[in-house]
């Protein structure tokens, strides 16, 4: 598979694929969410960040009922496809 057919199969935020960590994966298997889910909270969120994070570094976070849905992304490079991401580093519901 070449490498515009494997970025074509993530989904983009700010212009750049969207490509989760292996732990970040988990935590969407586990809490029965898609990729395409943390880019629609990632662009209708709020912010939810606890404490100053870092530059390239964004979390939001959505309600869903009595639950808050959180989702936190870093800009990252992806050596693989040769191409800057974002890099989803964690999901969680609270």
């Amino acid at each position: 598979m070449c490498k515009e057919q494997t970025s074509s199969i993530y989904p983009k935020f700010k212009g750049l694929i969207l490509i989760p960590s292996a732990a970040a994966d988990k935590e969407l298997a586990k809490f029965g969410l898609l990729l395409s889910e943390t880019v629609q909270v990632l662009e209708e969120g709020f912010d939810c960040s606890r404490s100053k994070r870092k530059k390239n570094v964004i979390e939001k976070c959505v309600r869903k009922g009595k639950k808050k849905l959180k989702v936190v992304v870093v800009k990252s490079y992806n050596f693989s496809l040769e191409t800057e991401c974002w890099l989803l580093i964690h999901t969680g519901i609270f």
